[in-house]
């Protein structure tokens, strides 16, 4: 049907353009990964800093298959397919647990971790791919103009707050991390106390308004 075609044409523009907008991200990271690391890590010694900062540029990949989830998320979630996309974060935790069981023992366990990460990014995408079922990209899903500007405006506002919202406890931990001791115990005691009822609400109006949404 038409509107089956244009579903699917939609899929494709946005795969297609946040993907290319997630690795524009990543090279940039990727240049500027001693700065970024700098912010997200401030209390780093060099050594530190130096053994890390490749791990953390192999990690960066997992933005952009990131990226490519969420809109495939979107999709099944539009289609009323719940369940794949709510064991997402299962898979990717438990492909994570079967990596730092395996390298235990590994000389340089850190790496693998960071190999695992990009893995279970992978496995999360693939599992959704096939909820999705056989998709072929074809040159006409990209004669519908379907990405409008207001869409795009929308879109990098939610990419913006959703970023600011997962970025928000990562740098105050790091800021924790300067303080004298005990400071990270009381950051994590605090963010504890507004998790509960953040959580409550936010599970409960996603569970309401997204598939709505989607």
């Amino acid at each position: 049907s038409r509107a089956g075609l244009r579903s699917r044409a939609l899929l494709s523009q946005a795969l297609l353009y946040s993907g290319g907008l997630a690795l524009a991200l990543v090279v940039l990271m990727f240049v500027f990964a001693g700065p970024v690391l700098s912010v997200l890590a401030p209390g780093f010694s060099t050594e530190a800093r130096a053994t890390t900062l490749p791990l953390f540029r192999t990690a960066l990949w997992a933005i952009p298959l990131t990226f490519l989830a969420g809109v495939t998320t979107a999709f099944l979630q539009s289609r009323h397919r719940f369940l794949i996309p709510a064991l997402g974060t299962l898979f990717f935790n438990l492909v994570l647990i079967a990596a730092i069981q395996a390298g235990s023992g590994h000389v340089n366990p850190l790496s693998i971790l960071a190999a695992a990460v990009i893995a279970a990014c992978l496995f999360r995408l693939g599992s959704q791919a096939v909820a999705i079922g056989p998709f072929a990209v074809a040159p006409r899903f990209f004669c519908w103009p379907l990405f409008h500007s207001d869409l795009l405006r929308r879109y990098g506002q939610g990419v913006a707050a959703g970023s600011f919202v997962a970025l928000v406890p990562i740098l105050a931990r790091s800021a924790a991390s300067l303080t004298a001791e005990g400071g990270m115990a009381l950051f994590n005691y605090a963010a504890k106390l507004v998790e509960l009822p953040l959580g409550v609400a936010i599970t409960g109006l996603s569970v309401a308004v997204f598939p709505l949404l989607s």
